[in-house]
């Protein structure tokens, strides 16, 4: 449909604070991706359940990144400025 269409990812040959970021964003999403594998594997329940568990856990890593940002961004200011 598009004549050109945008190419979106991650480059070829990114630089290491991406593949650090990448790494660190997949470190956060693994234990809700393990639970609901587990519960896929033991229970079988339905895929819309499945579905808010790894998506509410996707929200609350997020928060939880933004809040430890905020945090430790304070905490440097307060060393910097404490000097």
């Amino acid at each position: 449909m598009l004549r050109y269409v945008p190419q979106i990812g991650v480059p070829r040959n990114p630089s290491p604070w991406l593949r650090l970021g990448g790494d660190v964003a997949a470190l956060i999403h693994g234990p809700w991706l393990s639970v609901s594998n587990f519960l896929c594997a033991e229970f079988c329940p339905p895929r819309a359940a499945l579905w808010t568990l790894v998506i509410s856990g996707g929200y609350l890593d997020t928060v939880i990144v933004v809040l430890s940002a905020i945090l430790l961004f304070r905490l440097y200011r307060s060393v910097l400025y404490d000097r």
